[in-house]
């Protein structure tokens, strides 16, 4: 259990005064305090405060707010407390965090339609709505459980894996990654991948998807996936993982792809009569 300490400036009910500024952070105003015998756990009452303060004090989209470790000095709770608080301010799209440089705040965000996830292996193999940059396109062994249904009944399994890096304004902002069968590598080499996209090439030889099954959770930033992202390791990412099959029903692509939540939010609209989708309206 997470203990605070309470300083004799905390008079209840009083808001406290921020933490001290660092040079090139922004005027946010004084923080409301915490209540550690409140029913509300601490990290999402940090939350409210540090959402209150950003919303009030009128910074600029990129400026940057105080560092986890005032913050911690500041309220006298773990850096465990701050990063949920501030993770949950991520995932939300109010705050962007940097990898080595901090917290700031976040007033861009795209609102993309579920769909254009679902299209047959879409973002995975670079869509129409992200700059892509090829990162490679290679064997390699598989990962996991479903990467191997890609290669059943074999002992050393491989799989042709594509990786490419999606960006909007020169901004990395999604990792993209493909696995497809070893026989595929060949037309999906390299070169191919780079000069026809990767759809183009699987439906030049009769192996483009057709179906997908989708799942999509919350992960957290890897140190890999910090780098190529340019944000924080432990940052909060979406991750859509599909398995993708042909007419014949055979499975053609495992697909994992990591959308940065400073940057997206995935929404679409139902039917609720006939349960078709569509894209959301605004």
């Amino acid at each position: 259990m997470t203990t605070t300490r309470t300083r004799p400036s905390d008079r209840a009910g009083a808001a406290a005064a921020g933490p001290e500024r660092r040079r090139g952070e922004g005027a946010i105003g004084p923080l409301s305090r915490l209540e550690p015998a409140a029913e509300v756990p601490l990290h999402l009452q940090l939350r409210g405060a540090l959402e209150r303060a950003v919303d009030e004090s009128g910074l600029a989209h990129g400026q940057r707010i105080w560092s986890e470790s005032q913050l911690m000095r500041h309220y006298g709770v773990s850096r465990h407390v701050v990063r949920q608080a501030l993770n949950q301010l991520v995932l939300e799209g109010r705050l962007s965090v940097r990898k080595g440089a901090g917290y700031f705040v976040n007033r861009r965000r795209m609102v993309a339609d579920l769909r254009s996830v679902a299209t047959a292996t879409g973002t995975a193999v670079g869509a129409g709505w992200l700059e892509t940059e090829l990162l490679d396109a290679a064997l390699g062994p598989t990962l996991d459980a479903e990467e191997a249904d890609l290669v059943p009944h074999r002992k050393r399994p491989r799989v042709h894996r594509v990786r490419m890096v999606g960006r909007v304004d020169g901004e990395p902002v999604a990792l993209l990654s493909a696995a497809f069968p070893a026989a595929l590598a060949r037309m999906l080499s390299r070169r191919a991948v780079a000069g026809q996209g990767v759809l183009a090439a699987l439906a030049a030889h009769g192996n483009r998807p057709r179906r997908a099954e989708l799942r999509m959770e919350v992960t957290f930033a890897s140190a890999a996936d910090s780098g190529l992202l340019e944000v924080a390791e432990g940052a909060p990412l979406v991750l859509v993982r599909s398995r993708e099959c042909g007419e014949d029903g055979e499975l053609v692509a495992v697909t994992r792809q990591l959308y940065r939540c400073d940057r997206f939010e995935f929404a679409y609209a139902v039917d609720l009569g006939t349960g078709a989708w569509s894209a959301p309206q605004g």
